[in-house]
């Protein structure tokens, strides 16, 4: 059970615990609220009492009765937090517990901070309480924390229960805080798990010197100032670093004015702790609950505006971040005297520590399957290369076949027919030349012959074999080039050329006309086809067309060129340095093709040649 409720109070004045018993002492004390401080409390001679100062608490205890078959009462124990900020307690006038010196003098009071459990034997039904407090280290002197009474064994592992839960908490924050900070260490662009990190740190520190005060079981004799300090510190700083993690999970949710404010008001606190004792640093602590309960109820907006906006995992990173800021809130009203409960905060911390590793498992989660989707990709992009350079290798290949095959034609055409025709120029000028002297009309005539030869030499065999090196009619457009190219097949097929009016403003107009590289690539395309049909198809008539088409906001140039021959069979693979050709050509423009037919039903060629907007060429 707790002692709260009100005790008598002797402002500045120690009176012996003995001295309860006489007649004349205290016949009126004054009454004060327990828990709670004496700030506002008359003293002993009806003066108000200062911060400073010394006084005597007594509270009388009526016990239910004894045990009837003992005659006397269990062993009972008080369990005292702690007292700002030395005391010493008397039961039934003997001294059970003290901590530091009480005095009623600076100079020979000595503060102390340290929980105890203090036993006693009742030797009655009545059991007299009595402490002497001072505090001249402290902004405010008195019993500020609860005091609980019980049966001396539950009240032992009371305490072990919350020293060993305190124990675990303090763990479990050290241990998450490494974790967060490998993290970190691992992916250092991750800053937000750095600040965690260090926040998870302070507040492990933190609860050393709070709560049930664990620091005391590992340094007994720690200085009450040291160990305020560090409370202290520790307190400027936690906010400050959880605000530093929340602007780098969220920077366009966190203003970065409140994070410059906080931050100067944080290192003025710490300067502050660094440099005075407690009992003036202690007066900055009132103004900076308030203000920290504003940066709290500020991080709910925040989370609820994350929600809002729908940033990844901002549900559960809200529900850590309540957990933490009520259990700061309900810890604060606490410190205040409003509620009596438990030191709540380090509960808070550890469901604020569990949402965000469930976030950073999540995270990882999502960056593993992104790592297995970009890893199937690059498999795929590398399927696709290694396709590519084998089709580079192929068109490389049928390049050379194709020169190969151009310079055999162009030899054959040289050695043959060109070769024949000026041996035949030159038996004819030879027999000019011995028939000038006698017949000037029969020179003639072989000079005539000469010339004829010669003209066939140039007609034919010159402007052919530039053509096949290069069709100089691409250069005057892409209609006069492929018109050029289909009255080479007029005398063998009838021709059937229909060009849409739109591919005819494009090739004249003021656009530009096509690039160069679609000229002659479908120049050569047409070509191939032509000559396919030629070799293979057995037709008679040629159909051929060229469209403009729009798919997908782009430009595309359609041609179809189909014969009435023999046809092909689909279901049997087509092999062909012609259509491998054409497939290379096509390629290269980023285009793409196909070639339907059947047997008996002639054959057709699709190709579809995209046009890039903003590089058509006037030539």
């Amino acid at each position: 059970m707790s002692l709260d409720g009100e005790w008598e109070f002797y402002g500045n004045v120690f009176i012996p615990a003995g001295a309860f018993a006489q007649t004349d002492v205290a016949r009126e004390p004054r009454l004060i609220q327990v828990p709670g401080g004496w700030s506002k409390a008359i003293d002993y001679t009806g003066r108000a009492m200062r911060p400073d100062g010394f006084a005597t608490y007594r509270l009388r205890l009526l016990l239910p009765p004894a045990d009837p078959v003992s005659g006397s009462w269990p062993e009972l124990a008080v369990f005292i937090p702690y007292v700002n900020t030395a005391y010493e307690l008397w039961i039934d006038g003997r001294p059970v517990a003290r901590n530091g010196v009480p005095a009623p003098t600076r100079d020979r009071a000595e503060p102390e901070l340290r929980p105890l459990l203090a036993r006693f034997q009742p030797l009655g039904p009545v059991v007299d309480v009595v402490m002497h407090v001072s505090n001249f280290h402290f902004r405010d002197g008195g019993i500020a924390r609860q005091l609980e009474l019980g049966l001396s064994e539950d009240m032992f592992l009371e305490q072990r229960r919350r020293e060993i839960s305190s124990a675990i908490l303090f763990g479990a924050n050290l241990i998450t805080a490494l974790f967060f900070a490998g993290t970190y260490l691992l992916r250092r662009e991750k800053r937000a798990d750095g600040y965690f990190s260090l926040f998870l740190i302070v507040m492990a520190i933190r609860m050393l010197f709070t709560g049930d005060l664990l620091v005391h079981r590992v340094i007994p004799d720690i200085p009450w100032e040291t160990a305020l300090k560090i409370e202290y510190l520790m307190g400027y700083l936690a906010p400050l670093l959880l605000l530093f993690h929340l602007r780098d999970l969220f920077p366009n949710e966190v203003n970065p004015w409140i994070v410059r404010i906080w931050t100067g008001l944080a290192t003025g606190g710490v300067v502050v702790v660094l440099l005075f004792p407690g009992r003036i640093s202690s007066q900055l602590i009132p103004p900076y609950l308030v203000a920290t309960a504003s940066l709290l109820l500020w991080g709910v907006y925040v989370g609820i505006l994350v929600v809002l906006r729908r940033r990844p995992d901002s549900l559960l990173f809200l529900a850590g971040l309540l957990a933490a800021i009520v259990s700061t809130l309900v810890t604060m009203l606490r410190y205040a005297g409003v509620v009596p409960v438990a030191e709540l905060i380090p509960v808070g911390i550890i469901i604020l520590v569990i949402s965000q590793s469930l976030i950073l498992a999540l995270r990882s989660a999502r960056s593993y399957r992104q790592t297995i989707t970009l890893a199937e990709e690059n498999a795929r992009m590398l399927d696709i290369t290694q396709w590519q350079l084998k089709k580079l290798k192929e068109y490389r290949r049928l390049t050379t076949l194709r020169e190969e095959n151009l310079r055999r034609r162009i030899a054959e055409t040289l050695h043959g027919r060109t070769q024949g025709r000026l041996f035949a120029v030159i038996q004819h000028i030879s027999q000019a030349e011995r028939a000038m002297e006698h017949d000037t009309t029969e020179a003639r005539a072989h000079l005539s012959h000469a010339r004829s030869l010669l003209d066939q030499v140039r007609e034919e065999d010159i402007r052919q074999t530039s053509r096949q090196l290069h069709p100089a009619a691409v250069g005057a457009g892409l209609l006069a080039a492929l018109e050029s190219l289909l009255d080479r097949f007029e005398e063998s097929y009838g021709i059937h050329f229909h060009v849409d009016p739109a591919v005819e403003a494009l090739d004249q107009g003021d656009r530009g006309g096509f690039r160069y590289v679609v000229r002659l690539g479908t120049y050569r395309i047409v070509e191939e086809g032509l000559n396919n049909i030629h070799h293979h198809a057995h037709a008679k008539n040629i159909h051929f067309s060229l469209t403009l088409k729009q798919r997908d906001n782009q430009e595309f140039l359609e041609l179809t060129l189909s014969d009435d021959g023999i046809g092909f069979d689909p279901a049997q693979p087509i092999t062909g340095l012609g259509l491998q050709t054409i497939d290379a050509r096509v390629g290269d423009l980023g285009g793409q093709w196909r070639l339907t037919g059947s047997p008996g039903s002639g054959t057709t060629l699709h190709v579809s040649i995209p046009l890039v907007p903003g590089e058509l060429e006037r030539t």
